[in-house]
């Protein structure tokens, strides 16, 4: 029996039967290439934390160039200090909101200068970016709404509150605080059939999502109407409002039936069926779909849906489905979460850098400190700074032999422990380790610690493009901080579609990985039957020739390979078997 030769890491389609096929049914923590798949990056939180669940965000691009970056939790909304990263309460009067409901989140738009957040339980709110210190109830008496969005040069808003939820209402002609339905073009518009409206997305033409029907809102200077409300497709909506998100010139959402796309001025067109859309049907917990939410990747072409599984903690999504509209080809990310959305990253100047990371920025005393016997520079404290940050002895009692008060020590990463780092006595950015220090303990009083200059900084990166204009995939983590998936290569998990030569059976030896990635380790899934439930074999590292060893005598099996955490790869292509008809030589 001749080699098959590659046998592909195929499309993600694990609705259907993979054997003799070109697709797989698990590729995890990998995205789509056009070489096969490559790594996809852990999450990395770049900010303190919120004081509870993230319930919504938005960032907005100041008139000045610089972003400033917002997020809602059930009662209160925050905007993020660019400088130290901790979260400013700006809620409406320093005070607190009436809690969402449950199943809701909050919904942020930008219009010019002016930032609106809106959630069915509180009047819509406004942030001026050039001289708010604190939201306020947006002017005009607008309705409450679950959803805003703009469409042309109108804020609208929709998911109005009973006898209302039919209807879209929007704002005056360039004027956000004129509701009054009369005056610059204001006005609303019922639907009289398609069940309630569940969204809109907004662009220079407004697409409205109801239970059961799409419509188009037009413009249209001139006319009475103010807006042309056309049906565009029926027996079709949105069941999942959160997931409604659009990236560069495209709509997606999940419908009842399935995901969706729609490309300007045509219809909805299925991107899940037969691949994503059963498995993700019996997967999604139906019960917690604001945690069914949809965010866009523009760097990459890219749009993700998290979701909260059936057997996933309550009150975080726990996987995400990722889909390339390039290459249209789906993979699944295992990660856990509060919220996703693009945000750019508010990069620093050197000016800024200097105010944010200087000795010392806003110190943190310890009142005490133990040296071990025989640990030379561990010490024991009260709390501990994190790996970069740096202590700064305040005290002018009996210090420790070889260090100075005033004087920067960095922390170093290696052997710390909750209560326990490690400090330099030589001082200097990167500070090395220094003299051993040669009494057993000593109490100074305090000493504070602090971030030092550009050692510590996490949320800007110097070599990165545009990082303010051009948004990136971001999250908030079960610890209520923000991040972005930036940092090293999760593990990654791939398979081949399953083959064999039945009714004779085959002989595998083994397999050889097409990837660049090293320390890759390899498998393989087998049986006898499609009716019986596959067997994996162990698991062995690829060695140096590139090969996995392997022996296995089957009729069908499956080739997957398994990329460490941590690993630096671009691609993964597939497998090459070395199999023969068993009995033949």
């Amino acid at each position: 029996m001749k080699s098959p030769g590659l046998l592909p890491f195929g499309e993600f389609r694990p609705d259907v039967s993979d054997y003799e096929g070109q697709h797989s049914k698990d590729i995890i923590n990998a995205v789509p290439h056009g070489d096969g798949y490559g790594p996809f990056f852990s999450f990395k939180a770049v900010t303190s934390a919120l004081a509870s669940a993230c319930r919504g965000g938005l960032y907005a691009l100041k008139n000045d160039g610089s972003v400033a970056i917002f997020a809602g939790t059930s009662t209160k909304l925050y905007m993020l200090n660019n400088t130290n990263s901790a979260w400013t309460d700006v809620s409406r009067s320093g005070g607190s909101y009436t809690a969402l409901s449950d199943n809701r989140n909050w919904s942020m738009v930008q219009f010019n200068n002016y930032v609106v957040a809106v959630n069915g339980n509180n009047n819509p709110q406004v942030f001026d970016l050039t001289s708010s210190t604190a939201f306020a109830d947006l002017g005009g008496s607008p309705p409450q709404a679950d959803f805003a969005t703009i469409v042309n040069r109108f804020l609208v808003l929709s998911g109005l509150a009973s006898p209302n939820v039919y209807r879209v209402q929007w704002s005056g002609l360039n004027a956000i605080t004129t509701w009054d339905n009369v005056t610059n073009l204001s006005n609303y518009q019922d639907m009289a059939d398609g069940g309630v409206v569940r969204g809109v997305a907004g662009g220079e033409y407004g697409t409205i999502f109801q239970d059961t029907t799409i419509r188009r809102m037009v413009f249209q200077p001139g006319s009475s109407l103010i807006f042309g409300i056309d049906r565009i497709s029926a027996n079709d909506g949105l069941f999942a409002p959160y997931s409604l998100v659009s990236a560069g010139d495209r709509i997606f959402w999940y419908s009842p039936t399935g995901f969706k796309m729609m490309l300007p001025g045509l219809y909805p067109q299925p991107i899940g069926k037969e691949k994503v859309d059963r498995t993700f049907q019996m997967d999604v917990d139906q019960s917690n779909l604001q945690l069914m939410i949809g965010s866009a990747d523009p760097r990459y072409q890219r749009v993700y849906f998290a979701y909260k599984s059936v057997s996933g903690v309550s009150g975080l999504f726990d996987k995400i489905l990722c889909y390339d509209w390039v290459l249209d080809r789906w993979s699944v990310i295992y990660q856990s979460g509060e919220y996703i959305l693009p945000l750019s990253q508010p990069g620093l100047t050197l000016e800024g850098v200097d105010v944010a990371y200087a000795n010392p920025a806003t110190p943190v005393a310890v009142s005490s400190f133990t040296l071990s016997t025989g640990a030379g520079d561990t010490f024991t404290v009260a709390s501990s700074p994190a790996a970069g940050q740096g202590i700064n002895f305040s005290s002018t009692g009996t210090l420790p032999s070889g260090y100075t008060a005033g004087t920067p020590y960095y922390v170093k990463s290696s052997g710390r422990t909750s209560t326990k780092f490690h400090v330099s006595a030589s001082g200097g950015v990167g500070g090395l380790e220094g003299s051993a220090v040669t009494s057993t303990s000593s109490n100074v009083g305090s000493f504070s610690y602090y971030q030092p200059s550009l050692e510590g900084v996490s949320i800007a990166t110097f070599d990165s493009i545009a990082t303010g204009q051009t948004p990136s995939f971001a999250a908030f983590d079960a610890t209520h901080s923000q991040g972005y998936f930036n940092s090293s290569a999760m593990q990654a998990t791939l398979e081949t579609a399953e083959h064999g030569s039945a009714p004779q059976r085959i002989y595998i030896n083994g397999f050889r990985p097409i990837t660049d990635a090293p320390g890759v380790t390899g498998a393989l899934s087998y049986r006898e039957t499609e009716q019986s439930t596959s067997a994996l074999t162990s698991f062995q590292t690829v060695n140096a020739q590139g090969y996995i060893p392997q022996r296995v005598s089957t009729r069908y099996a499956r080739g997957h390979i398994v990329i460490p955490a941590g690993t630096s790869w671009s691609f993964a292509a597939g497998v090459e078997p070395d199999v023969s008809q068993e009995g033949m030589r």
